[in-house]
């Protein structure tokens, strides 16, 4: 079975709102795309972290559409760890976002706040509702 994503406007769900309109095709001058590659980046080693098997092959290129706009146009695949589903890559990159957005941030941080985030963060962990590391064994860290 060949599975499709294909989006089409709903009225009761209009996109009018949008300054830019449904579909902008051609380059964005408020962005370089570095935001874009992080993300994705971010995304395939939280991926890794959590044990998903990396994708084969997420993008395809679409002739028909690319002849039509003008444009190099590409599709996103399904990922097979989501059932191809590519709202669940999706919402892995919006994970991966936070997390980044939250690393950006502690790196900004003193060190010494960054050091007790990090020593919060040990306390914190627990394996069945246990800690991992009593305080004594974290005195001296």
């Amino acid at each position: 079975m060949k599975n499709n994503y294909t989006y089409s406007e709903i009225p009761e769900l209009s996109g009018a709102f949008l300054d830019e309109g449904n579909v902008r095709v051609g380059p964005s001058p408020k962005s370089d795309g570095s935001r874009a590659m992080e993300i994705a980046l971010g995304t395939m080693n939280l991926a890794a972290r959590l044990g998903i098997r990396k994708a084969d092959r997420l993008l395809f290129k679409t002739s028909i559409l690319s002849a039509i706009t003008n444009k190099k146009m590409m599709y996103l695949k399904g990922w097979s760890e989501f059932d191809s589903c590519i709202k669940g890559f999706n919402s892995l990159g919006l994970m991966a976002d936070r997390v980044l957005q939250e690393l950006n941030r502690i790196k900004t941080l003193p060190l010494v706040k960054q050091q007790e985030l990090k020593l919060e963060f040990i306390r914190s962990r627990r394996v069945k509702e246990i800690l991992i590391y009593t305080d004594a064994e974290l005195e001296n860290v």
